[in-house]
């Protein structure tokens, strides 16, 4: 593919995920205002874990409309190690500020929320993607720059999450 389709289609989804709904804090209940960065993304590749390839990752379409927090999303156990493996020594970052969040969205098998750092997202901003359907997790991170890790490549959003990630990249502070 292009790089230049291909950065545009990476910004597209971005923008369109980032617009999703209010932003939710499992302790205070408060909203945050996404951030903005327009650094081009740096892809980190990771090796898939054997043993976790065959996991059907569907389950996870029942908790469309809820907070992460409220189902314990990042501890599911057929999440947590591969955001483990993916993330590897930035993980504990990607928990620590994972505290203000978006609803989970299912659109067309592709599950979308946010997490960031309270009163803090343009430092601390995270988008968790995963297409249930392919067995495929995307994280972002937007702080200083945009770090995208891909676990098997970068998941197509449907046309409704790929607009909400449009509007949440152009909508990043310059």
């Amino acid at each position: 593919m292009n790089p230049v389709k291909n950065f545009i289609s990476l910004g597209c989804s971005l923008l369109a995920f980032f617009a999703l709904g209010a932003c939710h804090n499992p302790q205070e209940n408060k909203s945050a205002v996404p951030s903005r960065d327009t650094a081009l993304p740096v892809q980190k590749p990771v090796a898939q874990n054997k043993d976790t390839a065959a996991t059907s990752l569907m389950s996870l379409a029942a908790f469309n409309g809820q907070y992460p927090a409220d189902v314990a999303l990042l501890d599911n156990p057929l999440l947590a190690s591969r955001l483990k493996a993916l993330l590897g020594a930035h993980y504990a970052d990607f928990r620590k500020y994972w505290n203000t969040e978006t609803p989970i969205v299912v659109e067309d098998g592709v599950l979308s929320t946010t997490g960031c750092e309270e009163h803090n997202c343009a430092a601390n901003q995270y988008v968790l993607q995963i297409d249930l359907k392919n067995n495929n997790i995307n994280i972002y991170h937007f702080g200083k720059d945009i770090q995208r890790y891909t676990e098997k490549g970068l998941i197509t959003l449907p046309a409704g999450l790929a607009k909400e990630f449009a509007t949440m990249l152009g909508n990043r502070p310059v």
